[in-house]
């Protein structure tokens, strides 16, 4: 019932805004814009746009297509780039996309080892955090993704989707970070629930949504006076005394900035699982299976110095 120009159109009008909007990045006039829209809008006996001023928004049945759109165009972009890697018409350009800690220590071990092994490959790089990068992997924006996700230790963990592959490519544990000052940098362990009354420092979305987690196992809201997505910049807010925060191991090695932040472990242990992920249908494309391989490989040679 519904061809691919049908996901295409409603797409454009959904990020345009406008049926002339979508028209001009289609490639096509705005009276055919017009047209094909009707036509769909017949053939499902349903209204797909409505009018909010000068700006056209999808209905509840339009939304309905664009939802189900992003699968349907990713789908037919991963088998385009499959198709043109089997049919040699790329440069082996892989894009990968990682979390900024990550990038900063596993990614550049990996890459030079992918250029002595396969040196015809390029890989571009996108930082991105794990809940944008799974859903630029899955619209078939990018190839292969790094991305983190917390879970207190013996839990299970975070649970792949039927067509994806997970790797796991570590599990790093989570410190509190503090002044050198404050009480708790006496003690080489500290329970979750003694540090409700703290004054918290928020770092990237899943990282605060692990913070929150974690606060609430151990039954408190916690109190969060700032916010960075900067992992140097949460270094230097605790070394100022201004709060406490979480870091990764990931996060310490690729920069300890300030030497008047110590890190302590939590209890109970909070861990953050490090994965590359790749969708199914990937796996036969050259280059990206290697990169994969790469990335696990590579990262018993990460350098991880004891906090």
């Amino acid at each position: 019932m519904l061809e691919i120009r049908s996901f295409l159109l409603i797409d454009a009008i959904h990020r345009t805004g406008s049926l002339s909007g979508a028209a001009r990045e289609l490639g096509y006039s705005q009276p055919a814009v017009t047209q094909q829209l009707q036509q769909l809008e017949r053939k499902l006996r349903t209204p797909l746009i409505r009018r909010i001023g000068r700006t056209s928004v999808l209905t509840e049945a339009g939304e309905v297509i664009r939802r189900h759109g992003e699968d349907v165009l990713g789908s037919v972009e991963r088998a385009r780039i499959e198709l043109e890697l089997i049919a040699g018409l790329r440069t082996g350009e892989i894009r990968l996309a990682s979390f900024p800690s990550a990038a900063a220590t596993i990614v550049p071990v990996a890459l030079q080892q992918l250029r002595q092994d396969h040196p015809g490959l390029t890989v571009r790089l996108f930082e991105m955090n794990a809940t944008q990068a799974m859903r630029e992997l899955r619209k078939g924006e990018i190839d292969a993704a790094i991305v983190g996700h917390y879970f207190t230790e013996g839990d299970a963990g975070p649970k792949p989707e039927p067509d994806e592959i997970w790797r796991t490519i570590m599990d790093e544990d989570v410190y509190l970070a503090v002044h050198r000052g404050h009480a708790a940098a006496d003690t080489d362990e500290i329970p979750m629930s003694s540090l409700a009354s703290e004054r918290w420092i928020a770092g990237c979305p899943e990282c605060r949504r692990g913070l929150l987690t974690a606060a609430a196992d151990a039954g408190f809201v916690p109190d969060i006076k700032l916010d960075t997505d900067d992992y140097i910049a949460l270094q230097k807010l605790v070394g100022v005394g201004l709060g406490v925060c979480q870091l990764t191991h990931l996060m310490i090695a690729a920069a300890h900035v300030d030497s008047d932040v110590v890190f302590r472990r939590v209890t109970p242990h909070r861990i953050r699982r490090v994965s590359a992920v790749i969708m199914d249908s990937s796996k036969r494309i050259p280059g990206i299976s290697e990169l994969l391989d790469t990335i696990v490989d590579s990262a018993a040679n990460v350098p991880l110095p004891t906090p």
